[in-house]
């Protein structure tokens, strides 16, 4: 039984590559597949057909290298599947006069579990065109779906080819619902004389990705009889699209951002609280509740690792009021610690029991394990940029070690940035290797200081590829990377003193 039937988590990124978009004049790839014999523990990874996913990968670099840009190209990805900000996302590397006028290209693989339960890969990819004196993309170039059996050696096989606006190549594997679909197609571009211009445009910003997930969940409402006779392909459609938009946005934890998922654990632990309105009429309480109730353990017991004090965390609202309160009137003003010791009478009367009263570090903890634990429950990818502001290295050591983790509730994959490098290795013991990260999941972004062809452009360097073929897994494994880091051997680190005049000083 492979490692995802036990999990119920099928579906993964692969690789992503993008081409002359914002730092990143030339074409750039990330990978989180494992390489063959790198001697990368087991729970680092997700074995599936002989191939192993990695669950995390760490991206570090030194200030204006990239790392930042890096989480844009995806997250502008995502947005324009979503399709819900007025204009496409994107921007070409402006530096360059010849560049800035040809079109961005972004490309991303993943793994979904298909139809007889087996592991497929899709490549999925577009190409925009961008207005310079507008400012905004205006035009999709193309855009592509390809497929084959994950782990095989298979050509890829198109399942959609689009150039501009016409279809080129619809293949479903059946010619009903690729002359539907097609028909339906054109027919959204030129509705009518009058119409005309309008859709056109719309067309040529729209993804047919989006169009065609909500051309089949359309279907799908509707029951219609062309979905239920072609369904195994149209669910496939369906994964595709709801992997795409359900992989959260980078997050920074800004203040907004962090009272945001605050808000989202008070209601988490509402529901905890059969006293509340809502909660009582919820078809799913029972579920819910017991999802609450191991939300709540699970964070108190983070919580305390880092400070001893922290007895637990609580919605304090005197009891006449839970009886009108909606789960949704709850927000992050009603969330609580309790301390150690305190009557819990008093909680409610002390401003310093308040999780906004609380240190900007400990309200962090508890917003990126939310986050996180959301993920860990129900899988999918996640993205935080600079993990490490405000909190302390032991902490993400042990986020780390959750997504290195034997424990099969851990589920997800993460990709962060930071500056502190706690997680790079130096001589590691066997038994501390779920708090660092294996050669296979650093990345580096470094910052060309060449001015010839394009000045300051953005490269992605993956650890590995510094390796030769003589060095073996064990040798690998056990280097002292960190160090090698801060001295700036991977090129990773601002020479500020090549920059003063007289060079770096004496004393």
């Amino acid at each position: 039984m492979d490692y995802l039937d036990k999990q119920g988590n099928t579906n993964f990124l692969l690789w992503f590559r993008c081409k002359n978009c914002y730092s990143f004049a030339e074409e750039s790839g990330f990978t989180m597949i494992a390489r063959d014999n790198s001697g990368i523990d087991i729970n680092h990874t997700i074995n599936i057909n002989d191939m192993r996913i990695l669950r995390v990968a760490s991206v570090f670099g030194a200030n204006a290298s990239g790392k930042s840009n890096f989480f844009n190209v995806l997250s502008d990805m995502f947005h324009n599947i979503r399709g819900t900000r007025k204009r496409l996302l994107g921007r070409p590397y402006v530096f360059d006069n010849k560049l800035k006028d040809e079109p961005i290209h972004l490309e991303i693989a993943f793994c979904i579990l298909g139809v007889n339960d087996e592991y497929m890969e899709y490549r999925y990819g577009y190409s925009l065109n961008y207005d310079n004196q507008k400012g905004f993309c205006n035009r999709i170039e193309g855009e592509w779906l390809t497929s084959r059996l994950f782990g095989s050696n298979d050509e890829y096989k198109d399942v959609f080819v689009r150039k501009g606006l016409e279809l080129t190549i619809l293949d479903t594997g059946n010619n009903e619902i690729n002359d539907f679909l097609t028909e339906a197609w054109n027919a959204s571009i030129s509705k009518s004389d009058v119409e005309v211009t309008t859709c056109k445009t719309e067309r040529e910003c729209s993804l047919f990705l989006s169009w065609l997930y909500n051309k089949v969940k359309h279907l799908k409402s509707e029951n219609d009889s062309l979905y239920q006779k072609y369904k195994n392909f149209l669910e496939i459609i369906i994964s595709i699209y709801s992997w795409c938009v359900s992989s959260a946005p980078p997050y920074l934890f800004s203040d907004d951002e962090m009272k945001w998922q605050l808000k989202a654990i008070a209601s988490k632990l509402a529901i905890a609280d059969e006293k509340f309105k809502k909660s009582r009429k919820d078809d799913d309480y029972i579920r819910n509740k017991n999802e609450a109730d191991e939300f709540k353990c699970d964070l108190t017991k983070f919580l305390r690792k880092f400070d001893t004090c922290i007895d637990g965390v609580a919605i304090i609202i005197p009891e006449k009021y839970k009886e009108l309160l909606e789960v949704e009137d709850v927000d992050e003003n009603h969330l609580r610690i309790i301390p150690v010791g305190v009557d819990a009478e008093e909680i409610n009367k002390l401003e310093e029991t308040l999780m906004l009263k609380q240190s900007f570090g400990t309200q962090k903890i508890a917003s990126v394990y939310r986050f996180f634990w959301e993920a860990w429950r129900n899988g999918g990818l996640i993205m935080v940029d600079e993990l490490d502001t405000k909190l302390h290295p032991t902490v993400i050591r042990e986020l780390v070690a959750c997504f290195h983790s034997e424990i099969e509730k851990y589920k997800g994959q993460l990709i962060y940035s930071s500056h502190n490098c706690i997680t790079l290795p130096n001589e590691i013991k066997p038994e501390d290797e779920k708090y660092y990260m294996h050669p296979d999941e650093v990345y580096f972004t470094i910052k060309q200081n060449n001015y010839d062809p394009n000045p300051g452009y953005s490269t992605i360097e993956r650890l590995v590829e510094s390796f030769t073929a003589q060095d073996t897994a064990e040798a690998i494994k056990n280097r002292s990377y960190r160090k090698k880091y801060e001295a700036g051997e991977y090129g990773t680190s601002p020479d500020y003193f090549n920059n003063l005049p007289g060079g770096r000083p004496t004393t």
